[in-house]
């Protein structure tokens, strides 16, 4: 079964976006800084109170409205893409972009574009996701391909979506042999 669809480089950010989140060791180091960020502030708040002044609880203010901002920012899809389009110039970013196919057998799935030909086995993929404009297939935390299914038929794409996560469950059964 195989399935046509174009992808434009506002899908590589949001897949990539997608990618960061769902990264068990970004989630760490996030949680790490946001900790500190509370540290700092907590110290702030108690400093202030012991030394009676108001300028440690200007800057555990200050640094509240930093973590908060950060929190703001990294929800933000443009800022991604305004970080991620300076690494790409123009030719870089129609290789990224265009025509695909994806082809899906019991083997695995093959994804073609105009410069590169990528193939997972379904062993090789340990989960499977529909998002609010995607079908991912995750390998780990790290993101393996990705199908946006807005120019794609729904009818299409449903029976596509069934297929695959039939051959993925039924691989997690029978695993290939070498």
């Amino acid at each position: 079964m195989n399935i046509r669809y174009q992808v434009t480089f506002d899908d590589f950010i949001a897949t990539y976006q997608i990618n960061v989140k769902g990264n068990l060791s970004t989630a760490k180091q996030r949680m790490k800084v946001l900790l500190l960020l509370l540290a700092i502030t907590v110290v702030c708040i108690c400093l202030a109170i012991l030394i009676r002044s108001n300028l440690p609880l200007y800057l555990a203010a200050s640094v509240a409205f930093f973590t908060l901002l950060v929190l703001i920012l990294s929800q933000m899809k443009s800022v991604v893409g305004k970080n991620l389009a300076p690494f790409f110039d123009n030719e870089s970013q129609k290789r990224l972009a265009g025509p695909r196919e994806c082809v899906i057998d019991e083997k695995g799935l093959v994804v073609r574009s105009n410069y590169s030909v990528t193939n997972f086995y379904w062993p090789a993929i340990t989960r499977v996701e529909t998002s609010n404009s995607y079908l991912l297939f995750f390998m780990g935390c790290i993101l393996a391909t990705y199908i946006p299914w807005k120019n794609v038929e729904q009818e299409t794409f449903i029976a596509f979506k069934e297929k695959a996560i039939q051959y993925w469950q039924s691989a997690k059964d029978n695993p290939l042999e070498p």
